[in-house]
């Protein structure tokens, strides 16, 4: 699994995989001083956008491991609830 981009709004994050699957999740912005610096994404409401299945344990564990690479290399923060 590897994250191609993440985006969001103050309800929901979606993460767009090189594969061209789409997982959505309820989140919320976080934020310090009055500016958004990153996302809190809740683990429980992972789902595949076209299916609305919720994701496995391991398809979350996997999807976590994907972010850790993905965060790597870009600036998007996310803190998992």
């Amino acid at each position: 699994m590897v994250i191609k981009k993440i985006t969001g709004n103050s309800a929901t994050t979606k993460f767009e995989l090189e594969d061209g699957r789409i997982i959505k999740a309820d989140s919320e912005f976080k934020g310090s001083n009055g500016r958004i610096t990153g996302f809190i994404v809740y683990e429980v409401s992972l789902t595949d956008n076209v299916s609305n299945r919720k994701l496995a344990l391991d398809e979350i564990e996997n999807l976590k491991k994907a972010y850790k690479k993905y965060a790597q290399t870009n600036r998007d923060v996310i803190d998992w609830a």
